[in-house]
């Protein structure tokens, strides 16, 4: 078999401007921006989790800052639900209970990162875009805090269920408000001819 007829084909053709079906520039445009948000995450992360002075050291400090600011969000909502309790720094403890340890996976961070970068690469209505991210950061901090606050009340009640509930509560949660975001993004808001409000 001759390689010929391919080579003439190619040969033929390689001048030809590729056309994209412009159905297809959408969607193709927006998984090569998740890719390179991805890819651009994953290095960041990567050298802010193996070098303490990533950044000069403001990428440690942004994830102390969002574990402290969580562990007193928890602290709050577990005295407003009048239970006696221990904070001192990533660490919230209802009297007579283990308590948790708000480790940096805890941070909720890269489910920031997911939605905003998904937000960010699908459509061009840049003035919903900055408001429904941080609509979302919002959201997903508060769930977050609701997790969280579970977890500790969880610990003094019935911790023969923490590690299921660590394992799929945030899970469920956190991404089932994201897609569900995300779909609302994609249908209601994310191009200017849009006309949905809020």
């Amino acid at each position: 078999m001759s390689v010929e007829p391919f080579a003439d084909f190619f040969m033929q053709n390689r001048m030809k401007k590729i056309e994209i079906n412009e159905s297809l520039k959408v969607p193709m445009l927006f998984v090569f921006k998740v890719a390179v948000l991805y890819l651009v995450w994953r290095i960041l992360k990567y050298n802010g989790e193996h070098n303490p002075q990533f950044l000069y050291g403001y990428w440690a400090r942004f994830y102390e800052l969002m574990c402290f600011s969580l562990a007193s969000s928890v602290s709050f909502v577990i005295e407003v639900l009048g239970y006696k309790y221990f904070n001192e720094g990533r660490v919230v403890i209802i009297e007579g209970s283990r308590g948790i340890f708000i480790a940096d996976l805890c941070a909720g961070i890269p489910a920031m990162v997911i939605f905003s970068g998904l937000i960010f690469s699908y459509g061009n209505n840049n003035k919903s875009r900055l408001w429904f991210i941080s609509l979302g950061l919002l959201l997903i901090y508060a769930v977050n805090v609701f997790r969280l606050t579970c977890f500790v009340l969880i610990q003094k009640h019935c911790p023969q269920y923490f590690k299921f509930a660590h394992t799929y509560l945030y899970v469920v949660a956190t991404y089932g408000l994201i897609f569900l975001m995300v779909v609302l993004w994609m249908n209601k808001l994310a191009f200017k001819k849009s006309n949905f409000t809020l």
